[in-house]
């Protein structure tokens, strides 16, 4: 063998070996890419949650269904029949904000809207986000989903105070939950 054609072989080898560890590393590259783009849209959602509870008219709406909802099951504790129904107070406004119309003369009626549409805001964000790939459902879900299948039981009145207010997205939004789904 010359040894022309033993650098041929060696260029021939070397070209393989060098294809072989480009292909790896790319491989590699994607793979990093996809776990960073993975905690980054985990952290966005977080970043997302985290605004819509320093906002005190949304985090007001989402204590008060939190605490409605321990107020009735004290209450149904209390009275020793799981399927006694009840009035709550702040399910009544609730119901009454989301059945009158936009921007109601009543200041409490008119609160709980206001209540719920920075809550609908935050959904519609939530949406656009899931929506363009910048988040997931997964990383909004806890605690979205307990907070869902309260709003849930108001599911029908909603529906239509947010298309009354322009967020039908935060209905597409809640959606993707199946506590919503199932009301």
């Amino acid at each position: 063998m010359t040894l022309q054609e033993l650098a041929w072989q060696a260029g021939i080898v070397g070209t393989i070996f060098g294809g072989i560890v480009a292909a790896t590393q790319l491989i590699i590259g994607f793979y990093r890419q996809s776990r960073e783009s993975k905690w980054k849209q985990a952290e966005m959602g977080y970043r997302l949650l985290d605004s819509m509870f320093d906002d005190p008219r949304a985090s007001a709406i989402l204590t008060k269904l939190d605490d409605t909802a321990r107020s009735a099951t004290d209450k149904l504790r209390r009275a020793g029949d799981a399927t006694q129904e009840f009035l709550d107070d702040d399910w009544d406004l609730f119901s009454r904000a989301l059945n009158s119309s936009p921007r109601a003369s009543d200041p409490k009626i008119s609160a709980a809207q206001h209540e719920f549409d920075c809550l609908l805001y935050y959904f519609n964000r939530f949406h656009h986000a899931v929506k363009h790939k910048l988040t997931t459902v997964d990383s909004l879900k806890t605690p979205t989903a307990y907070y869902v299948v309260h709003l849930a039981k108001h599911k029908t009145g909603i529906i239509a105070y947010a298309r009354a207010v322009g967020y039908p997205d935060a209905i597409s939004f809640l959606q993707h939950f199946p506590e919503w789904n199932v009301a």
